[in-house]
């Protein structure tokens, strides 16, 4: 993943974007296995 390359600069923004990337997915997820 290309996030990963650039440690320095997006250090902080990929810290801040991974976390809600992954509420969202993991929410989704809950969200569908309770609508299923």
């Amino acid at each position: 993943t290309s996030g990963l390359i650039p440690k320095e600069a997006g250090s902080e923004e990929t810290f801040k974007f991974k976390p809600a990337s992954f509420k969202i997915e993991n929410g989704t997820q809950i969200y569908i296995a309770i609508l299923a």
